[in-house]
């Protein structure tokens, strides 16, 4: 259950790592896939980038691979209009590179791409794993009852607390192993209350995402960006 934070984690670099490249020389892919949750990092994406690592060939592609593409992704539904927007962004007029600095950047795109997706194979594996594995752990239905806890956070929480009741001998020892109980400090008539620096990092993150979660069961509350 604890693997999969930092194989996430190694996903999120490489997905960073693709964001910035097609700065210097792709400008359209920028465009093109901007629309989309997650831009470059969706199968969508990831799937033309394959087919047409370097701008000059994107501006290439028929129609017919565009949605080629786009259904090896796993997309079902407006596969046509989306074929026909994205060939329109790419034969567009757009500031280039010379031809050779095109070539070694798709090369590097492509380098890219084989790792990320690799990466994204690992992440889903666990993932898969985890929802098989976590439900049949005693503590599941208790941990899958509170507020904003699915079957990936309750286990990121289940592995960072542990199944060991007696582990901790009261709720306010748990709050500070989490970070969530601030510390007072008092001199004289003066004290202070600060946040709490030492702390479990992976669980203090786990309680800020189910904190997130749980406010979208509020009327008119809004969903926390993941930080």
């Amino acid at each position: 259950m604890r693997e999969r934070e930092p194989a996430a984690g190694g996903r999120q670099q490489l997905a960073n790592q693709l964001r910035s490249l097609p700065r210097e020389y792709y400008p359209a892919a920028l465009e093109a896939f901007a629309t989309w949750t997650n831009g470059l990092c969706r199968p969508e994406a990831r799937e033309l980038l394959k087919a047409a690592p370097t701008p000059s060939q994107a501006a290439r592609l028929p129609r017919t691979q565009l949605q080629a593409a786009l259904k090896r992704a796993g997309r079902k539904r407006g596969i046509e209009v989306e074929a026909d927007r994205v060939r329109d962004v790419f034969r567009a007029g757009w500031a280039r590179q010379p031809p050779l600095v095109e070539e070694a950047l798709g090369e590097q795109m492509l380098a890219l791409l084989i790792q990320l997706e690799a990466a994204c194979a690992a992440v889903d594996q666990l993932a898969e794993a985890v929802e098989e594995a976590f439900p049949q752990h005693p503590d599941a239905e208790i941990l899958r009852s509170f507020p904003g806890l699915g079957i990936q956070l309750a286990a990121r929480i289940l592995a960072e607390i542990g199944d060991d009741h007696t582990r901790f001998a009261d709720a306010r020892g748990l709050k500070a192993y989490a970070g969530s109980s601030p510390i007072t400090r008092a001199s004289g008539k003066k004290s202070t209350i600060t946040r709490r620096w030492v702390k479990n990092d992976r669980l203090n993150h786990a309680g800020y995402l189910m904190g997130c979660e749980g406010r979208t069961v509020l009327p008119g509350s809004t969903r926390c960006r993941e930080r």
